[in-house]
């Protein structure tokens, strides 16, 4: 019994070796049958996921990497619309997990409209020009050069210049010397007077020039005047002369021409006085010399009530208007 065991075993030992070889070499050989991959963890936007797949044949595996499936991007939508100056923002979401991604939208700059100007420029002063942004508030300032002067237009500058000079000090020999042919009236024939308006012209009387322009053979100086503007006080002085005259000629007699005068003269001189201590008003406005070569040389050719008003009779000061309301 005992050997019969033992040539038992052996005869499955024998087997055993015989077959494995065989078996070994099957696999080895196998041509594979494989099934249909299966998936073992699904793939994200940003994870990669695995699946597997089995031979029918011989068991073997293989498992093999999917790949991220990446973003799937909606449209932008715009978060912050951007400026002329200020950039904005806009945002996009995943349509497949809860990813968001946000860019910058460049501003957009200004749309500049045209050159308006704003301030013509002269031979004096420079000019000035604006655009505006169609989008914003937003304008530019551009400065416009201003024009350049001809030796003529210098001239005749200077002839200006020396008339408002003479103006100033009441040199009424020096203003006629520079007409043409029409000169200034010395003002008010009464040396009292005449000594107040000159020293408020002395002390108040500037001048700034505006423009010089060439019309045909003609120069125009535009010039903007200062001047002392004694109204109220021609007015009060004006008002007692005649409310004194129509009672002496109610209940007395007729005042002479020349009682009124001096009368006039009287109240005038006393109100002047009061200016030169209280008011020392003045008074803006723009005057245009006309100015022309003659034979002569450099000429004002033209005399208006605007240069008489500045220099001449000192209506500037006021005396004639308030004569004028009064009346």
């Amino acid at each position: 019994m005992k050997k019969m065991f033992v040539t038992l075993s052996l005869i499955i030992a024998l087997l055993g070796t015989t077959c494995l070889p065989l078996m070994t070499a099957q696999a080895q050989t196998c041509t594979h049958d494989w099934s249909d991959w299966v998936v073992e963890e699904e793939a994200t936007c940003t994870t990669t996921g695995t699946q597997t797949r089995t031979c029918s044949q011989c068991g073997a595996e293989q498992t093999q990497t999917i790949a991220a499936t990446g973003h799937t991007w909606g449209e932008w939508d715009v978060d912050e619309d951007p400026t002329c100056t200020e950039a904005g923002s806009e945002y996009r979401w995943c349509e497949n997990c809860d990813a968001e991604q946000t860019r910058t939208v460049a501003v957009t700059g200004h749309n500049w409209g045209k050159w308006k100007t704003k301030k013509k420029a002269t031979t004096m002063q420079a000019g000035k020009k604006v655009r505006e942004c169609k989008y914003c508030d937003a304008t530019q300032k551009k400065k416009i050069a201003k024009k350049k002067m001809t030796a003529s237009m210098k001239k005749a500058k200077k002839v200006a210049n020396d008339y408002m000079k003479a103006a100033k000090a009441y040199d009424v020999n020096k203003m006629n010397s520079l007409f043409a042919n029409k000169k200034c009236s010395t003002g008010y024939p009464t040396s009292v007077v005449d000594g107040y308006l000159k020293k408020y012209n002395k002390k108040y009387l500037k001048w700034k020039f505006v423009d010089v322009k060439k019309d045909g053979k003609i120069y125009k100086v535009k010039m903007k005047v200062t001047r002392p503007d004694m109204y109220n006080n021609f007015y009060k002085a004006v008002d007692d002369t005649l409310t004194w005259y129509l009672g002496m000629s109610l209940f007395y007699s007729e005042p002479s021409k020349s009682a009124l005068f001096q009368k006039y003269n009287a109240n005038l001189v006393k109100y002047l006085k009061k200016f030169a201590k209280k008011s020392k008003k003045t008074d803006t406005t723009t005057i245009t010399l006309k100015i022309k070569k003659t034979k002569k040389g450099w000429k004002i050719v033209k005399k208006t009530k605007a240069i008489v008003d500045i220099a001449c009779g000192y209506a500037n000061a006021g005396m004639d208007a308030a004569y004028d309301e009064w009346d």
